[in-house]
């Protein structure tokens, strides 16, 4: 599914009220063009280690970026595999 232009985003359609935000902050130019492409065959997977570890998702300079800034290196460590015991 294609976003578009933004004429069909939620923001604009009429009585609609879907309980999104405006954006904190602009807009990339290139947003469109973004959403857009194609992902990976693999982009799910690493998107669920993302989502599970509390990763950033990213590219892998992005990633190192905000693990750092916001102190989640250790997010970036292999897993063990092994649960806690509880």
């Amino acid at each position: 599914m294609k976003i578009g232009n933004g004429r069909n985003h939620p923001h604009n359609w009429p009585g609609v009220f879907l309980g999104l935000s405006k954006w904190p902050v602009d807009q990339p130019r290139n947003w469109v063009k973004r959403v857009n492409q194609v992902e990976t065959a693999a982009a799910p997977e690493r998107l669920r280690v993302s989502v599970n570890r509390g990763k950033p998702f990213g590219s892998k300079l992005w990633v190192v970026r905000m693990a750092k800034r916001f102190d989640l290196e250790s997010t970036l460590r292999p897993s063990t595999g092994q649960k806690t015991p509880a």
